[in-house]
């Protein structure tokens, strides 16, 4: 997805917040240990019925595979499967009766009583045995089918919230609970790779400057200074240079600057001219250290703080 719709970006999707709601709970469900599995599902009982429900159906979108067409497959081969009755009974509570019934034929599959352990359900699956998918696998993924796709579901846990008037005020008190760097993060997430650099000029001064900003901090926080050259987001760096600049942050722009600079008086724009200066005969060489020590000028949290300045500033911040 290369453009970005920045009216849909004003307020954060009721799926978006459902999810974030009900993932807290989850947290240590389907764990290493029997007491974090013990501690998740205390606090999942302690909530009402209502909100158990969506807990557990976020649960069943949570463990879906990637692959659509192995999505129930996925949940019951991996730890997801271990809560499958919980998340029957959810379904069925939450009045979608269509996908309870699938589901619960998903569950008769693997006979009485159904196996809540992992290792048990795993033996079924050929994926176990790194074999061809067998019978077994194959009426599973034609379940998965029946039921429909991930987004399906998503839509009937909405709707169920939608119409349950209790569920809509904890979901609400939930979205006034986001703090200003989750609504942040939201932004910055859904702001989706323009075209081209001339496609990124006619962006709105303050989502542009919040992208090229994100696009640094996030390569330089997951790989450092180096990282971010050597990717194709530092085919931008003047740009980043520039939005640094802009946000208040000009030590941050001229590190930047510097790191331009060792690849040349014309900064190569195109990521294959930048390769050929980087890990020459495969080993880190004055270059490479010297572009990554850049990091202790730029890795100081003040990038996301003028961003969060600049989106508060701008009135953009989602609500």
């Amino acid at each position: 997805m290369s453009d970005t719709n920045f009216d849909s970006l004003k307020t954060i999707p009721l799926k978006d917040i459902i999810l974030r709601a009900a993932k807290s709970y989850t947290y240590g469900l389907g764990g290493d240990t029997a007491a974090q599995d013990a501690q998740a599902i205390a606090q999942i009982r302690a909530l009402s019925p209502e909100s158990q429900r969506v807990v557990w159906l976020v649960w069943l979108l949570s463990g879906w595979g990637p692959n659509p067409k192995e999505g129930l497959h996925t949940f019951f081969y991996l730890s997801g499967g271990n809560y499958a009755p919980e998340v029957q009974r959810a379904l069925v509570e939450a009045g979608l009766s269509r996908l309870a019934d699938v589901f619960g034929r998903a569950i008769a599959v693997f006979g009485a009583p159904y196996p809540t352990e992992r290792r048990v359900r795993e033996k079924h699956f050929a994926w176990s045995q790194s074999a061809p998918l067998n019978a077994f696998d194959h009426q599973i993924i034609a379940l998965g089918k029946e039921f429909g796709d991930r987004d399906s579901l998503a839509e009937g846990v909405v709707s169920y919230v939608r119409r349950t008037p209790v569920m809509a005020r904890w979901v609400d008190g939930w979205r006034t609970g986001l703090s200003e760097y989750e609504r942040l993060r939201f932004l910055t997430g859904r702001l989706y790779t323009p075209s081209d650099k001339a496609a990124l000029a006619e962006w709105p001064r303050p989502y542009r400057l919040l992208y090229l900003l994100d696009l640094f901090n996030l390569e330089m926080l997951n790989g450092g200074v180096h990282q971010y050259f050597a990717n194709s987001s530092g085919d931008v760096a003047r740009e980043v240079a520039e939005a640094l600049r802009e946000a208040g942050l000009p030590e941050h722009a001229r590190a930047v600057e510097k790191g331009m600079a060792m690849f040349g008086e014309s900064y190569p724009t195109d990521r294959a001219k930048r390769e050929p200066f980087l890990f020459r005969g495969g080993e880190s060489t004055d270059f490479d250290e010297k572009l990554e020590a850049l990091i202790g000028e730029v890795d100081d949290g003040a990038i996301e703080r003028a961003m969060l300045k600049l989106a508060k500033e701008a009135d953009v911040l989602p609500r």
